[in-house]
């Protein structure tokens, strides 16, 4: 759909339709349903995977293919700021006003987003389907991933690493609250600290992608990140210490993969984007986020029945070493050497003098009344 329909309105009308989910929860909550409630949940997370795809491919558009990486660390921080403020708003608003306020308030997030959303400049496809396009739809994206050897090379990427991801949400509460016995009030300030790491790390990941080669960015982020992870026998030896060298060292591994985890999902989410053929970055997106998701969902329940068996602290240095497997065996794929080598050929590429100014799609928003400068600059972003 984000190839097809305007991305803006897809994420108007996305953020309108949940907070008409909202409201739906708001008005069903006395009936006291599961099964209802789990049906609206489950709509309400759906919803996302209309947004998600549409908000990514919008960013090129928005800021220029070279400052993709920037936007998508700011997002990153953004959306670390609001996980922490919400979950610590979240859990006051339901003890002093209850759920249904609560969801009230969500409800009006939402439609502040659809409201602010408005403001952006028109952000259509620059082509219109082929007909082989609306035929293969979603799977018209795999195409091109297919054609394009550092695409292959980081969706295949994307499997290991949000597995991992999700191994580690799995035991990381488990390891802090059933081995580490935290309180709650201290674990929610752990949570805190990881969401601090997670702006810094955001910010940083954009900054490096524009200073390093962008696999060696991700080659270190990805090991760092299997580093810290096996390094998780140091937290149970903290245990058998006092209570403060306890909770400096469990503070410092939350602070450290707070930073970690943003330079792995930014780099890797803004090569994706930027790599993708503008004709179908919407598709490119989507697949993308269907990766993710699934990569996720496969961590968690792995980490779910594999943590039985292993223990929560055994499986996670695990996950870690699989990490670390992973960077090793990267210099020698092929994959990784194109992201290099396309790197190396940017570098080599004269800036154009200043007399010549190249209009992107970032520059739209001051010519938007103009319909035949609109298309102008359509035909030159597809030719660039």
């Amino acid at each position: 759909m984000a190839d097809r329909f305007s991305r803006k309105w897809i994420m108007v009308v996305t953020d309108l339709l949940r907070a008409g989910i909202l409201a739906s929860l708001i008005l069903t909550l006395p009936i006291q349903s599961f099964l209802l409630t789990f049906f609206l949940i489950f709509l309400l997370g759906s919803l996302g995977a209309f947004y998600a795809p549409a908000k990514s491919a919008s960013i090129p558009a928005l800021v220029g293919d070279d400052r993709v990486a920037d936007a998508m660390g700011i997002s990153q921080s953004a959306t670390a700021v609001t996980q922490v403020i919400g979950m610590a708003s979240g859990g006051l608003c339901v003890g002093l006003f209850g759920a249904q306020t609560s969801f009230f308030i969500d409800l009006l997030t939402f439609l502040l987003s659809a409201g602010l959303t408005l403001f952006l400049p028109r952000l259509r496809p620059l082509l219109r389907p082929s007909s082989e396009d609306r035929r293969l739809g979603f799977f018209s994206g795999f195409s091109a991933i297919r054609e394009a050897p550092v695409l292959k090379f980081l969706l295949v990427l994307f499997i290991p690493v949000t597995l991992v991801v999700g191994v580690f949400n799995t035991t990381q509460n488990a390891i802090l609250l059933q081995v580490l016995h935290l309180t709650p009030s201290w674990f929610g300030y752990n949570e805190a600290v990881f969401g601090i790491g997670s702006i810094f790390g955001g910010l940083l990941g954009g900054y490096l992608l524009k200073k390093c080669k962008p696999g060696t960015v991700l080659a270190w982020a990805i090991g760092s990140f299997g580093a810290l992870l096996v390094s998780v026998f140091l937290l149970n030896y903290s245990a058998m210490a006092v209570n403060i060298m306890l909770l400096l060292t469990v503070f410092a591994w939350s602070a450290l993969l707070g930073v970690v985890v943003p330079l792995i999902t930014v780099p890797l989410t803004s090569l994706f984007i930027i790599a993708t053929p503008v004709h179908v970055r919407g598709r490119g997106a989507a697949v993308m986020q269907a990766i993710m998701n699934l990569g996720t969902i496969l961590g968690v329940l792995v980490g779910g029945a594999a943590g039985l068996t292993m223990g929560s602290i055994n499986l996670t240095w695990a996950a870690g070493a699989l990490l670390i497997l992973v960077v090793i065996i990267l210099p020698i794929t092929n994959g990784f050497r194109s992201l290099q080598r396309g790197a190396e050929e940017r570098e080599q590429v004269p800036a154009p003098p200043d007399t010549m100014q190249i209009v992107t799609p970032a520059a739209t928003w001051r010519l938007r009344n103009d319909p035949l400068v609109l298309q102008d600059v359509e035909v030159l972003s597809i030719l660039e």
